[in-house]
């Protein structure tokens, strides 16, 4: 038979309280006398050395002296306890984890992460990272436990480091010196989408992106939910316009798209919108949504990237800081007009991006829709909008040194969606033969139809 002894855990107003309760229990285990002498003499010895640990204060310090923690008499008994080895069978002395954690929690310190401070002037200064120091509460707790066992009444406090994720010097390492290229763009005050706007800004500002590194835009911000701060808002999915949470956030990766475009990056992966906007650079564009879209580019400079966003209530802007010899230039695009101002010419090592866009081709008439309207007159016909007619432009970005020498080339084409010329009439028997007509009904059936599409894409993501 095997004798045990049981431990039990009281919760007393707050305080945690461990008393050992010293009785036998009979098992079956077929345990001889002699086992289970042995059992007795190693339970007595244990409770020995835990009555002495007890009887006076207990001291815990580092190898140089420079923590002194005490923990007193009267308390040394919610810290240590006896228990059956699992390993074993016999007595053993067992420490209560938590309540140490808790005690010497105050001897742990966080590590610092070096980080980038930007000034008013656009200088940048280098924050040192730090290391941290955390208690090592098992090898301490083996400490006080081996300090138990021969009768003393102090014992060693281990601790072990904790690297930065971001060292001093592999930030300096990073050479992020100065802003390589800024963009700007503006929308309304005020609406749904500006606060999205300026929420994912937020999420954004900081992010580092080390030579080589891929960066996915889309990823890195994750899904727009209501409780991160993010409001319904108009989308563009599969052509037409629905609200969803997040909506108007792919003029925010239109401006990050025009900082990786004039800092010359390399383009990865990005996707225009299916129609144009005026409020964005024609052909330099692009959209995300959750899951996809994506925007993702390359550093494929040997310098870091540190990207800082700025928002307004009109405006937000994407600056990467990096190297490019103190070269340094500013984009917005304003009232359907781009401008690109070079601010800093930077030195001989310096790169110079140049771009085109030209050849307005594949241009198509929209299609005419006519949506009912059941109060107007019967044989009115009331045109709603415009239309615009679908085309594609090509995209030429040029990156040279300063000897004029070209670097890298690339050419594509961006295609833009038609807008359907839209009409209003009191019923579809006066809407023009062969036409394209459309009932309220049909409309709610189409908008739930898209909702359902774009519910079932997050659904899968």
């Amino acid at each position: 038979m095997k004798l045990s002894h049981k431990k039990k855990i009281a919760y007393t107003g707050g305080i945690i309280a461990i008393a050992t309760i010293s009785f036998f229990v009979v098992h079956n285990l077929n345990f001889s006398k002699s086992t289970a002498k042995i059992y007795e003499k190693k339970l007595q010895k244990t409770e020995q050395s835990l009555e002495i640990f007890q009887s006076q204060d207990f001291t815990l310090s580092n190898q140089d002296g420079s923590v002194q923690h005490t923990i007193s008499k009267e308390n040394l008994g919610l810290f240590a306890s006896v228990i059956d080895d699992p390993k074993t069978g016999f007595p053993t002395i067992d420490i209560y984890d938590p309540l140490l954690t808790e005690e010497l929690q105050n001897y742990n310190q966080e590590m610092q992460d070096a980080y980038f401070k930007i000034h008013e002037d656009n200088s940048i200064e280098i924050i040192p990272s730090k290391l941290g120091v955390r208690v090592d509460i098992t090898n301490t707790e083996q400490s006080i436990i081996k300090s138990i066992k021969s009768k003393q009444h102090s014992t060693e406090i281990i601790f072990e480091s904790i690297e930065p994720d971001l060292t001093t010097k592999e930030a300096e390492e990073l050479q992020i010196k100065h802003p390589i290229v800024s963009f700007t763009t503006y929308f309304s005050c005020c609406e749904a989408r500006a606060k999205n706007i300026q929420q994912v800004a937020k999420v954004v500002d900081g992010a580092l992106v080390f030579p080589g590194q891929e960066f996915n835009l889309n990823t890195h911000i994750g899904k727009r939910t209501e409780d991160r701060g993010f409001l319904p808002a108009g989308t563009i999915v599969k052509g037409s316009m629905i609200e969803t949470v997040g909506g108007g956030i792919s003029q925010f990766a239109t401006t990050f798209y025009n900082a990786v475009y004039w800092g010359g990056f390399q383009d990865i992966s990005h996707t225009p919108h299916s129609r144009y906007f005026s409020r964005y650079p024609e052909g330099i564009e692009a959209t995300i949504s959750w899951p996809e879209p994506h925007l993702i580019f390359k550093n494929n400079r040997s310098h870091g990237i540190l990207i800082q966003t700025k928002t307004g209530d009109t405006y937000v802007t994407v600056t990467f800081f990096g190297n490019n010899d103190g070269r340094y230039i500013q984009g917005k695009h304003k009232g359907g007009e781009t401008i690109v101002t070079t601010i800093s010419e930077g030195g001989e090592n310096a790169q110079i991006v140049e771009s085109t866009v030209e050849n307005k081709t594949d241009i198509y008439p929209p299609k005419e829709i006519y949506y009912v309207d059941e109060n107007l007159e019967k044989n009115a016909i009331y045109h709603k909008t415009p239309g615009r007619h679908s085309y594609s432009v090509d995209i030429i970005r040029t990156i040279k040194n300063k000897a004029g020498d070209i670097l890298e080339s690339r050419k594509w084409k961006t295609f833009y969606l038609s807008e359907d010329k839209e009409f209003m009439v009191q019923s579809c028997e006066f809407a023009p033969e062969q036409s394209i007509c459309k009932t309220k009904e049909d409309v709610e059936n189409e908008k739930k139809s898209l909702e359902e599409f774009f519910q079932e894409l997050e659904k899968n993501s």
